[in-house]
């Protein structure tokens, strides 16, 4: 897939592989911040630093 391209994820694949995967993030970050006992901010954070990882845009490098 070249820049240009968007991903369009199948139904079978929301259903199947997405959704499941996203609900287990959000249980998994649950039990860390009752774990933790830190804000669900700090875990937010955590997620968003993870997420940058996989960002396409770089940033400083246009």
């Amino acid at each position: 897939m070249n820049d240009s391209e968007e991903f369009k994820p199948s139904l079978k694949q929301i259903n199947e592989d997405i959704r499941p995967t996203w609900e287990d993030i959000k249980k998994q970050s649950e039990v860390l911040v009752n774990k933790l006992g830190c804000p669900r901010s700090f875990v937010g954070g955590m997620l968003h630093a993870i997420a940058s990882d996989f960002s396409d845009v770089k940033l400083g490098n246009k």
